[in-house]
């Protein structure tokens, strides 16, 4: 239509999503189960090996608001930028490097901002009538910002709805093992519930990482399948049992070998590399079955079992790899 507006596309990598959800919650206040959250949690995973990043979402962030009073701000001909920058100069928290302890970094932060409310109200802001107190010029107000986001739990089998949340999205680094990284996160959950204060709770909702340990699972055992059903056709047709191991024996030895060449080049186990090996296997059943049956036709012939292993060999051999290479072809768009 003339009036859409114009359509967004976007690449989606699933990297950026979290692999573990975990929900804070307690009967205390948003602000406070904010702050635990932002300023506890997120630092404690956040030093976990292969995590990248923590999300925080829920809860209310605190907010100090300063309410000036306008009459006295014109009577005591205050500049706004000034009483900005006095109010600013006195709220630093800035970066002072970093250090290693084995094999964790800890970064160094130089905090300099205001213990309490009081000590706002006490801060004195120069005027043309002498200094006065910021309380003078108007009210203090400790509050929280507005609510924008909000977390909901609810429990199934409480059939429970907790809106007093605070859920933590832990997003893995690039090189990092989802299985790994989520056992790390599993570990470290009862040190931090002993730190947490009494009546919060927390507890993963959701963790990627089964997904992948059961993907995982159920490829190996559809490739375990595929050898053994694979050796007992090979063996109904070629009738030749010495054939037949030798096929059957290729196949796990190249994949055991694929499992060294993903660790060298630094890969990983996930959907991309499961699924490739699953069609390689099938590639080098096609291959093998081509190949030995080429060698027993040579053999029928009369040949000796090593002229026969090698002519009938080297007449496939175009034939195989560019079987071989369609597949890989097929399968290059995607590699971006």
């Amino acid at each position: 239509p003339d009036d859409a507006e114009k359509p967004i596309v976007q690449k989606v990598d699933i990297r950026v999503f979290p692999i573990i959800d975990v929900v804070l919650s307690g009967e205390i206040d948003p602000r406070q189960l904010y702050e635990i959250a932002d300023k506890t949690l997120r630092d404690r995973f956040s030093q976990i090996e292969g995590v990248a990043q923590v999300n925080v979402v829920g809860g209310q962030e605190r907010e100090v608001r300063v309410v000036l009073d306008n009459k006295t701000i014109f009577e005591n001909m205050i500049s706004m930028p000034q009483l900005l920058q006095i109010i600013a100069a006195q709220n630093i928290n800035i970066p002072g490097g970093y250090f290693q302890i084995k094999d964790q970094e800890f970064t160094v932060r130089m905090q300099g901002e205001y213990d309490d409310i009081e000590t706002m109200n006490n801060l004195q802001v120069p005027t043309v009538f002498g200094n006065k107190k910021l309380n003078q010029l108007g009210k203090v107000i400790d509050g929280g910002k507005d609510i924008r986001q909000r977390a909901v739990y609810y429990n199934l089998e409480n059939d429970n709805r907790n809106e007093n949340v605070v859920k933590l999205g832990i997003i893995k680094s690039v090189e990092g093992n989802v299985v790994k990284v989520a056992e790390a996160i599993r570990e470290s959950i009862p040190e931090i519930k002993e730190t947490l204060p009494e009546g919060v709770t927390l507890e993963i909702v959701n963790d990627r990482s089964d997904f992948t340990k059961s993907t995982v699972d159920d490829t190996m055992s559809n490739i375990t399948l595929g050898v053994v059903f694979t050796s007992i056709v090979l063996f109904i047709f070629l009738t030749h049992i010495r054939s037949t191991f030798i096929i059957a024996l290729s196949m796990p030895t190249s994949i055991i070998s694929t499992f060294f060449l993903l660790q060298a080049f630094g890969l990983t186990l996930n959907m991309m590399t499961l699924m490739g090996i699953s069609v390689s296997v099938g590639v080098l059943v096609a291959n093998s079955v081509v190949v030995l049956e080429n060698i027993f036709r040579h053999k029928k012939l009369g040949k000796e079992n090593k002229d026969a292993a090698y002519t009938g060999t080297v007449e496939v051999t175009v034939a195989v790899v560019a079987s071989t290479l369609t597949n890989l072809v097929v399968f290059l768009p995607i590699l971006n």
